[in-house]
């Protein structure tokens, strides 16, 4: 309705002379509903009803300190640094308020340092170095590969038995 160059007083007193009829109190009440859905829609915008990652970001900084505690620096160092990275990039995404960003970064964090924990953990069971945190403090590791299990391995199909068959005749 607003032609090109005209006022805003000029269009008001067009709406008024027109068979509207619109009073200057439903004007006001126009306006203050305009701007009200405008603040609104101003405040979705900007993020602020975004929920702080503050679990995700805390789940993943456990997953990186049980990598590190694993030794995955030494055994699984590709897994262990793809998880440093973005677990620093959750980080700063979080102090950046990018709370979308920090809580996908927290989340690859965690599932690269639980790759990184497993597989440093298999690689010193196998290695015959065994592992600290598996098992109990009385468990030897060398003696079962570190497994965590008191029990002895089960015995193999190919084992042969220790006494030589004797032949019946």
């Amino acid at each position: 309705m607003k032609i090109h160059g005209q006022k805003t007083a000029e269009v008001i007193s067009l709406l008024l002379k027109s068979n509207l009829h619109f009073t200057w109190i439903q004007i006001q009440k126009i306006i203050l509903i305009t701007l009200v859905g405008m603040i609104f829609l101003f405040v979705q915008g900007c993020g602020l009803t975004v929920t702080r990652p503050k679990l995700e970001v805390n789940m993943a900084a456990s997953a990186f300190i049980a990598a590190k505690e694993a030794k995955a620096n030494t055994l699984a160092p590709n897994l262990y640094r793809k998880a440093e990275l973005y677990f620093l990039k959750a980080k700063s995404a979080y102090k950046r308020k990018y709370f979308n960003k920090a809580r996908q970064y927290a989340l690859i964090s965690r599932q690269f340092s639980e790759k990184a924990e497993y597989v440093a953990i298999k690689q010193a069971a196998f290695s015959g170095g065994g592992f600290s945190g598996v098992g109990t403090a009385g468990d030897s590791s060398s003696s079962n590969g570190g497994g965590g299990s008191s029990a002895p391995p089960p015995p193999s199909a190919d084992s042969a038995p220790s006494t030589p068959p004797s032949s019946g005749n």
